[in-house]
């Protein structure tokens, strides 16, 4: 599935974002996850001895976000960039 775009958060030191471009999501290993309450993929990893989370869109998640739209009746969704 494709990833579009990220948000790569430091949680050891709860540093500021970042933003992650597709490549260096896919470039990390760590642990993989879906948050069902935020419907949206996950990838946990540790850098430097500190703890990090990357969440991101991908077409699942996009899909679901989609669902709400269409079943509420709102008339669009955009993308936070």
């Amino acid at each position: 599935m494709p990833i579009w775009y990220g948000y790569d958060w430091n949680t050891s030191t709860l540093a500021t974002v970042n933003y992650v471009a597709f490549r260096d999501v896919a470039a990390k290993t760590g642990v993989h996850a879906y948050g069902s309450s935020a419907q949206a993929p996950s990838l946990h990893y540790s850098s430097r001895g500190q703890a990090h989370e990357i969440w991101y869109e991908n077409a699942q998640s996009v899909g679901a976000k989609l669902d709400v739209v269409t079943s509420q009746g709102l008339g669009c969704l955009a993308p936070r960039l």
